[in-house]
């Protein structure tokens, strides 16, 4: 350690006389006590840290020829000119009391101009940080340390936590969760002291349905590929089964499994296998199943299942869109193929009343998805009795009936009570 110290001495001496020597060889007077005071005051400002100094001079400072003339001869101008504005601006950071600011090695920077974006990137952080003063460590709640990082820990917080709106500058709330998760980086003093935090991610987490429901990052942006392995570290420990982010403000900026590279979701799904039960991306891509994507009513039943693919809705095996009642019994059944309506063996909507019994069915061509039904109405609405209120026919989207009435409807004991008849969508006699 002492001859380190020594040796840096000598280094500090080597610069300090390299810039005397060069400040000396000026021949006019003037112009050699501007350097000299240039100088002094980068010894001031760097608190005679000479490699500092000497890394300033080289990138910012031009002296004169042996002749005595410059490539610029505007470079000095007075205390204006920009070598000692590149000074003073960065004395303002250091005079902020930032450790960080304070503590970081200026020859890291191409030049003075890199040197002051870095520190106001380091201001900027500074004004996000949660000091274990604001927050004690004792008072939070740990969900998951990560294993690709130790430095980087997941927390859950309260919606709308001021501490963490300030450091992500969001609203930390979304209306589709029960939940807020932030990843959380730990921050340490010159000294290796943990001095706090620094929220780099939120999540949404609804703890109904087990799904993350917004995964947004700083000023609600995309997450950085630099933290995916944390997000990675979460996705794998079984915290959540699913994402479903349809109800998320500005879906586009948030971190969706498509963000993440191959290797890493199957690492991922290699973990975590209840994701392939759940989740709807990553059920069909990895295990080729088409999943249901499920919303919930607030006393936890299902209120809707939703099979998609690329973006439409479709199944084989089922209805593609299934909605409930609040008390969980079946409202609407709707079979679909490749986006349009349609069922081969039966009607392809079918309605129901809270008892069960059904209120309504519909037939749709296979294919183009029109209301349409060869062999009798395509449009059938029942009593809560179960007794038929009314049958529209329809062929290729329009009411047409050959050989009587397109449309009738029924009395509660049955009677007819009106009928309609139509050829082609076109009204032609009516009798009540």
């Amino acid at each position: 350690m002492i001859l380190s110290k020594t040796i840096l001495c000598e280094v500090f001496l080597i610069y300090e006389a390299k810039i005397d020597r060069l400040i000396y060889k000026i021949k006019d007077s003037e112009l050699k006590d501007k350097y000299q005071k240039l100088f002094d005051t980068a010894k001031e400002v760097f608190s005679n840290k000479m490699d500092y100094v000497n890394w300033f001079f080289e990138r910012e400072v031009e002296f004169p020829d042996d002749e005595g003339n410059l490539d610029n001869p505007l470079k000095f101008t007075g205390a204006s000119n920009s070598s000692y504005s590149y000074l003073q601006l960065i004395k303002k950071y250091y005079d902020m009391g930032i450790p960080q600011i304070n503590n970081y090695s200026v020859i890291l920077a191409d030049d003075a101009k890199d040197l002051l974006e870095r520190f106001e990137e380091i201001k900027k952080e500074s004004e996000r940080l949660i000091t274990l003063e604001e927050r004690p460590q004792e008072n939070e709640k740990l969900l998951l340390v990560c294993k690709s990082n130790p430095k980087f820990e997941w927390y859950k917080v309260k919606r709308k936590d001021e501490l963490e709106k300030r450091s992500l500058r969001t609203c930390c709330y979304n209306s589709a969760s029960t939940e807020m998760w932030a990843l959380r980086e730990k921050q340490f003093d010159g000294n290796g002291k943990l001095i706090g935090y620094i929220s780099r991610f939120h999540i949404g987490f609804n703890k109904n349905e087990r799904a993350l429901k917004e995964l947004k990052a700083y000023k609600n942006n995309k997450l950085s590929s630099k933290y995916f392995k944390c997000f990675a570290d979460l996705a794998k420990s079984g915290l959540f089964d699913k994402i479903d982010i349809e109800y998320s403000h500005k879906p586009e900026n948030d971190l969706t499994w498509k963000d993440l590279p191959e290797d890493m979701l199957k690492d991922i799904v290699n973990s975590n296998k209840k994701l392939l039960e759940r989740d709807v991306y990553l059920a069909y891509k990895f295990a080729g199943k088409m999943l249901p994507k499920i919303t919930y009513w607030n006393n936890g039943n299902i209120q809707k299942e939703e099979y998609l693919l690329n973006g439409k809705y479709h199944r084989e095996d089922g209805p593609a869109y299934i909605e409930y009642y609040e008390n969980g019994d079946v409202n609407l059944e709707g079979w679909y193929e490749n986006g349009l309506c349609g069922r081969k063996d039966g009607p392809a909507e079918i309605g129901y009343y809270e008892d069960g019994n059904i209120s309504f069915e519909c037939w749709y061509s296979i294919g183009d998805g029109s209301i349409s039904r060869e062999d009798g109405p395509a449009w059938i609405e029942y009593y809560k009795n179960g007794i038929i209120s009314a049958e529209k026919w329809y062929k290729n989207g329009q009411k047409h009936r050959e050989d009587g009435p397109a449309y009738i409807t029924y009395s509660e004991d049955g009677n007819i009570e009106r009928e309609v008849w139509y050829k082609k969508g076109i009204r032609e006699e009516s009798i009540v």
